[in-house]
């Protein structure tokens, strides 16, 4: 259970690091 824990925040930190990449390129500064 824990590992599955683990697994899945794993998985919703890459989810908002892609979503930061996106917004750099949509909106360059």
């Amino acid at each position: 259970m824990k590992k599955s824990t683990r697994k899945l925040l794993n998985t919703v930190i890459i989810e908002v690091v892609l979503i930061s990449v996106s917004f750099i390129f949509i909106m360059p500064v």
